[in-house]
């Protein structure tokens, strides 16, 4: 991780400009939840994305510039990366800080609660990627492991060829998986060495975050473009303000 750029430049953030961002953050979740909403993206979504496993989505990332007329949202990410390169960005040095322990375990267990229905432990925890250990933020994967193992969870790294899954499950060398955090770019299950993972998470037989029902109505490069459409957006209820923010 040492190896990777990090720009030694601060750069200020208003509080109102802080303000706005997390207003819209919380607008963007407010929309794929409406179910006017969902009935508009419908057409454009493959099957996967129009499946609701229930979670929301672990480790989101919102990519904002700013500018002189305020934040302007430029992508959404589901399988983001560099949370630890923001923390040696600015701490020096990527720490399990007692705060962001907690926010991970509150984090991870929701994940898991919301899509379990139940209250029970999150057990294993499979890091999915494609060639893991040829991605440039392996290092940080690594680093997640560590992490999440302090917060008692069973954590892997693999790629799609090292799991055995299907809709009746996925196993990682003979043990059952209980969740996959995503970060491998088929977003949408379509490659064939993403087949029984899609089973699975078809199946509801594995947690599966984020997802393609999230990247689908939040994260597609299109909803970008139907969000700037204040006539459809004004259509699905949506106040003059919350228009006038997307």
């Amino acid at each position: 991780m040492d190896s990777l750029p990090i720009s030694p430049l601060r750069v200020p953030l208003k509080k109102d400009d802080l303000y706005q961002m997390l207003a819209l953050l919380r607008l963007s979740w407010k929309l794929q939840r409406s179910a006017a909403y969902q009935q508009l993206v419908a057409h454009d979504l493959p099957d996967s994305a129009l499946f609701m496993s229930g979670n929301a989505g672990v480790m989101m990332g919102y990519d904002f510039h700013l500018t002189d007329d305020g934040p302007r949202l430029i992508e959404i990410n589901t399988n983001a990366g560099g949370a630890a390169l923001a923390l040696r960005a600015c701490h020096g040095e990527p720490v399990l800080t007692a705060s962001l322990a907690r926010r991970l375990k509150m984090m991870f267990e929701r994940e898991w609660l919301d899509f379990s229905g139940r209250i029970g432990p999150l057990r294993t925890l499979v890091i999915l990627d494609e060639k893991p250990e040829q991605q440039a933020l392996f290092p940080e994967m690594k680093r997640f492991v560590s992490w999440l193992e302090v917060i008692g969870i069973e954590v892997h790294i693999a790629d799609p060829s090292d799991l055995v899954a299907d809709e009746r499950g996925v196993s990682l060398a003979g043990k059952m998986v209980d969740m996959i955090y995503n970060r491998h770019c088929d977003f949408y299950l379509e490659d064939a060495s993403m087949a029984g993972v899609r089973s699975a998470y078809l199946a509801g037989s594995v947690c599966l975050t984020p997802n393609p029902f999230v990247y689908g109505h939040l994260a597609d490069k299109r909803r970008l473009v139907l969000w700037g459409d204040a006539g459809k957006m004004a259509e699905l209820g949506l106040s003059e303000a919350e228009v006038q923010l997307l």
